[in-house]
């Protein structure tokens, strides 16, 4: 474009020089000829449109520099606008904070035993719980490009999940009894985690991507109470479980999907191993124990 511009320059110059040539040429013939009078309005009008031309070509010279100036900018305004937002340095879309709820199942083993009156009592039952948790963090993606978004994700959260189980025990000596075992148990969950983020699907608006959390530490807190029924010449008991608190490795991983990169629904696989040992109840009349281990979530969070 320099080069054409230059060029440019270059015949409007000559233009006013052949422009001057002819003016004088014009002067030394007519001191020299004076046939040529009747001719000189014919001549001046040559000269005269000449001058006219070597005008217009300075006027076009300076506004084919406008313009290029004018649209030069325009484009590289438009250029800026609609290049990569990550190498003009606009804040990454997906980096962040989020706050947000998850639901789930997981599973857990209770295990209990009574001794009223030298006879033992004991049982055990594997069964379903149902974790909710609310949670926050901070995401932050290092580098966006097809095939390359990885990023890193720090996260916390508190909820609770309900043990509450029930099973029964044989025991025959003389006679048949059958024991019947109800906990009400409650944990209050916790922990902190952070999580390895790869998008390996970017769709305009929509995002698939995978998160792993090798490092993590969970704590729960166990609450609740135990009651036996159906002992030996009808007795019960009934006492409060001695509450428990103990802290473990956490470890998730699963899949995440972004709208627009606001909207953020996890689907994860959480493993948070929990053995409460062998806990006496409140009065010692009874024993119990809990084991946590794994359970599968579904989570939504907005991204600010």
């Amino acid at each position: 474009m320099a080069l054409l511009l230059n060029q440019h320059q270059n015949s409007c110059k000559a233009s006013e020089q052949i422009s001057l040539s002819l003016s004088h040429l014009a002067r030394v013939r007519h001191k020299q000829n004076t046939a040529w009078h009747s001719c000189t309005p014919h001549f001046t009008h040559s000269l005269f449109s000449l001058h006219s031309f070597s005008r217009f070509c300075q006027l076009s010279t300076l506004a084919f520099i406008l313009a290029f100036s004018l649209f030069g900018g325009v484009a590289r305004a438009d250029s800026t606008k609609n290049s990569d937002p990550y190498k003009v340095g606009i804040k990454k879309p997906k980096t962040g904070g989020f706050v947000g709820g998850e639901f789930g199942i997981g599973s857990a083993y209770s295990y209990a035993n009574t001794y009223p009156s030298g006879f033992s009592y004991s049982g055990s039952s594997t069964h379903s719980t149902f974790p909710i948790n609310v949670f926050g963090g901070y995401q932050w993606y290092f580098y966006d490009r097809p095939w390359f978004h990885f990023g890193v994700r720090v996260r916390g959260h508190i909820g609770y999940t309900n043990y509450n189980t029930s099973f029964s025990d044989w025991w025959y000596w003389g006679y048949r009894n059958n024991a019947k075992f109800s906990i009400s148990s409650h944990a209050i969950q916790y922990g902190v985690e952070a999580q390895f983020l790869w998008d390996f699907l970017n769709m305009g608006e929509h995002t698939l991507g995978w998160h792993f959390a090798p490092i993590g530490l969970g704590g729960s807190t166990f609450f609740g109470s135990l009651k036996v029924n159906g002992l030996g010449n009808n007795a019960s008991i009934e006492d409060d479980l001695t509450t428990t608190t103990k802290f473990n490795y956490l470890f998730s991983t699963g899949f995440h999907y972004y709208y627009n990169a606001k909207h953020m629904v996890f689907a994860t696989y959480k493993y948070q191993y929990f053995n409460s040992d062998y806990q006496p109840t409140s009065t010692n009349r009874a024993s119990y124990s809990l084991i946590a281990y794994n359970s599968f979530m579904l989570g939504y969070a907005y991204k600010f």
